[in-house]
């Protein structure tokens, strides 16, 4: 997996029967964006202004919105991992604990039956 500085990475998508992620850096000096019909990220003016928090939120929705899209989720979950934003997010729970949003592939974590 690379690593994408947190000031300079770009989400680009296709949804539907073409649905796919990529994330990459920004700005795009080699066309990589083209082959997707949306953007965000860093490349959207208000996104680099906000706190690290909102940002975090502004990834967690984009995330979940793909997913319910029909990108597949171990794809979103690969890609936005290139972001030590995306990683480094914690996120509480419905049973009041907080835990980082990204899982590693080696941790065997069941929502329903946290240990």
């Amino acid at each position: 997996m690379s690593e994408l500085p947190d000031d300079g990475f770009m989400i680009a998508w296709n949804r539907g029967r073409e649905a796919a992620v990529e994330l990459g850096p920004h700005p795009d000096t080699t066309g990589w964006t083209r082959r997707y019909r949306a953007t965000a990220g860093c490349c959207d003016a208000y996104f680099v202004d906000l706190p690290r928090d909102e940002q975090a939120q502004v990834l967690l929705n984009l995330a979940a919105g793909l997913m319910f899209e029909g990108v597949p989720p171990t794809d979103v979950l690969r890609e936005f991992a290139k972001v030590r934003l995306w990683r480094d997010m914690d996120v509480t729970l419905p049973f009041g604990r907080a835990e980082r949003a990204f899982i590693p592939d080696n941790i065997d974590w069941n929502p329903h039956n946290p240990a």
